[in-house]
């Protein structure tokens, strides 16, 4: 191998890492511990905000709250090894006609919003929308039944947001889950990486004149 041949291959590998996909910081299932495991009953939820509610059971609490085992109605969806059921209360209490507004945020600084695609899946308690920065995406699935969302566009180049408006109609008990989210998104490459990038072009440039 000659050197200038080595000195491409380098510059395409290093451009490569740099601009290449990688998973969507920030995306975390309702409850998550951040490592993958689950919160423990009552817990402050530490990626999910409360964005609005006029719930007359709110704790007050800024994030949402898990939802105490105990209180979780046989018929819904199951908590996982890695989600649980949040409110904004740790009995799930509401009064009818409550609407709760989830926020969970993420930042894109560093990669390109253009090739960002979201996906995931929610189920609320009764019913529910999924917005990305404002802009509807889809519907919650039923309190047994989480339904997918996914979006391809309407993403910023900073500081994004994913809402979770969860409605109640007749009081009890209500919450959302959100037991499945990812995604990936490109770096922007770094100067670095493309002054090596042109590097190899130059000496390709060289040797075919040669």
């Amino acid at each position: 191998m000659t050197r200038s041949t080595l000195i491409v291959g380098l510059a395409c590998l290093t451009l490569a890492a740099a601009a290449g996909a990688a998973n969507i910081p920030g995306l975390y299932p309702t409850g998550s511990n951040g490592s993958g495991g689950t919160l423990g009953d009552g817990a402050s939820d530490l990626f999910y905000s409360v964005l609005s509610s006029n719930n007359t059971f709110y704790n007050s609490n800024p994030q949402g709250t898990v939802i105490n085992q105990a209180n979780i109605p046989w018929v819904w969806f199951p908590n996982t090894s890695s989600a649980r059921w949040i409110y904004d209360n740790a009995t799930g209490n509401v009064n009818a006609g409550a609407t709760v507004t989830f926020r969970l945020t993420f930042n894109l600084t560093g990669y390109n919003p253009s090739t960002a695609v979201l996906f995931g899946a929610s189920a609320a308690d009764d019913s529910g929308q999924v917005f990305l920065n404002g802009n509807l995406i889809a519907n919650c699935g039923g309190y047994n039944a989480p339904a997918p969302f996914f979006a391809n566009t309407g993403f910023l180049p900073t500081i994004n947001t994913l809402d979770f408006v969860v409605q109640d109609l007749g009081g009890a008990i209500s919450g959302l889950i959100v037991p499945d989210i990812g995604g990936h998104v490109d770096k922007i490459p770094t100067p670095g990486a493309a002054a090596l990038l042109g590097l190899g072009g130059l000496v390709v440039a060289r040797r075919r004149r040669a």
